[in-house]
């Protein structure tokens, strides 16, 4: 495999530009869609912005970007691999400074690629966990964009991806009942055990739910069989483009704090139970969960804005869901269901 010690040692044996500013498109799936939202504000503030992103991102980049995907330079996912190598050992593809959650308003680095995702910038991931900066504004900063910029929904989703969807739901026998989706992989949580996730779907098609899991990005290639094999649900690997459209289409989205389930917090229209276990990466979320408790409200996230009441529950702190955390969890669950029921 070739190595490249700069960035800009790639540009020049693809033939691109140096006086151009290129981002590698890279994330798990839910930070690759907050980074697909926040595209459209970088091209408006820097014409010379190019993305870099494997083939298999393209139909997700495609419904936030449309005509503009003229500005996205396609890669197999092996030179993908490559250049994010390159980025995180190139200095010139690391912000040289920040000051205290102060956006960074210094000039795109030309003649250079940066990874658009913040795992890449040690410092970035510091403050986020430590809570001094938001992850918004960090992502804000990389993309060199105004710091009021905010997430824009995907504009280019299209008839084909709602036929997709429904055959998705259909097939799972989750379409036009009162339906669940667990999703139970999570790159930045400890994951929860098998028996838990057992746990999870009983409490669910007890209280009267259809339950399927989704076990797309999972490492373990046989979860999926030994849970269908344990509970008869469903077995979904939900490709990323396809996510919100399925959120919108489902009573309830239940999993792990972030990757696919904060993308339906954040794009879907269901409501959401976020489980909250040890954060991998983030050191700082431990000392903040176990200040703030759980957190219980109706959806207020700034933008976007559900189109139907629905509420968003964090259940934080769990290793395994037996004896006292399952009773708890069940409790915490069952409040929720009961909520919903009154909407």
């Amino acid at each position: 495999m070739l190595q490249y010690s700069r960035t800009s040692d790639i540009l020049l044996r693809s033939g691109l530009s140096l006086d151009n500013s290129y981002y590698l498109f890279c994330g798990s799936f839910g930070d690759r869609w907050i980074i697909a939202s926040m595209l459209g504000h970088l091209f408006d503030h820097d014409d010379k912005a190019f993305v870099i992103a494997a083939h298999g991102d393209m139909e997700l980049l495609r419904i936030f970007l449309g005509e503009r995907m003229n500005r996205v330079i396609p890669a197999d996912e092996n030179s993908a691999l490559q250049i994010r190598r390159a980025c995180q050992a190139d200095p010139n593809s690391y912000m040289p400074s920040f000051d205290s959650g102060t956006a960074l308003r210094a000039s795109p680095q030309r003649g250079c690629i940066r990874s658009l995702h913040i795992v890449d910038y040690p410092y970035f991931v510091e403050l986020n966990a430590s809570r001094y900066a938001q992850y918004l504004d960090l992502q804000r900063i990389i993309m060199h964009v105004p710091r009021a910029s905010k997430m824009a929904m995907p504009q280019f989703l299209n008839s084909a991806d709602e036929a997709c969807a429904e055959s998705v739901l259909r097939k799972a026998d989750l379409w036009n009942c009162k339906s669940v989706i667990i999703n139970c992989v999570a790159f930045s949580s400890q994951q929860l055990s098998l028996e838990s996730w057992i746990n999870v779907a009983d409490l669910l098609r007890c209280s009267g739910y259809k339950v399927a899991f989704n076990v797309a990005q999972a490492s373990d290639t046989e979860i999926g069989k030994k849970l269908n094999e344990m509970t008869g649900a469903s077995i979904l690997s939900i490709p990323a483009h396809l996510m919100k459209t399925i959120y919108d289409k489902i009573t309830l989205c239940v999993g792990l704090n972030g990757g696919a389930t904060g993308t339906a917090e954040m794009f879907g229209s269901c409501s959401v139970f976020s489980i909250i276990t040890k954060a991998l990466f983030s050191p700082g979320i431990d000392a903040y969960a176990s200040t703030h408790g759980v957190l219980e409200f109706e959806n207020d996230r700034a933008y976007p804005r559900p189109v139907k009441p629905r509420l968003f529950r964090e259940f934080p702190f769990i290793s395994n869901l037996a004896s006292d955390n399952l009773e708890l969890f069940s409790l915490e669950l069952k409040c929720m269901l009961d909520a919903l029921e009154s909407f």
